[in-house]
């Protein structure tokens, strides 16, 4: 929810409030006073919710401390031949000669600068099998 219509709930709310207490100064009657303390009550209960916290805006990554527990190496001459056919996920490019890769515990590779940006700024998952690589970092 933005801010916009949060301080327009709140502004909605404000006036309500006021046309209660009003209302609760023009009516003595103890029944009247209890139904509009119950409505007070609930429009509280709906600013609040309108505000509460959604885990659905959070983005849980990993540190790049964290990618230091993963097999990482260079690709030589000599492992050229096991990645070229190969290519990474998120770039979609192969794998070349004294490039930085990163394998995951699911054995997917990636580029180092793929993974970090994957999995330290977007993901803590493979992008290919989804695969919580948290756990890698646990285990370790």
């Amino acid at each position: 929810m933005n801010n916009t219509n949060t301080n327009e709930n709140i502004d909605y709310a404000n006036n309500i409030l006021i046309h209660i207490e009003l209302m609760q100064k023009l009516i003595e009657n103890r029944f009247y006073t209890s139904v509009l303390d119950n409505i007070l009550d609930n429009i509280f209960d709906y600013i609040y919710n309108q505000n509460e916290f959604n885990e659905s805006d959070i983005k849980v990554t990993l540190s790049s401390i964290d990618l230091k527990f993963f097999k990482n190496t260079n690709i030589t001459k000599k492992t050229q031949k096991q990645y070229e056919n190969l290519e990474c996920s998120i770039c979609l490019q192969k794998y070349n000669i004294d490039e930085r890769i990163v394998i995951l515990k699911c054995k997917h590779v990636l580029h180092y600068n793929c993974a970090y940006n994957w999995l330290c700024k977007e993901k803590v998952t493979c992008p290919v099998c989804r695969y919580d690589q948290r756990l890698n970092v646990i285990q370790e």
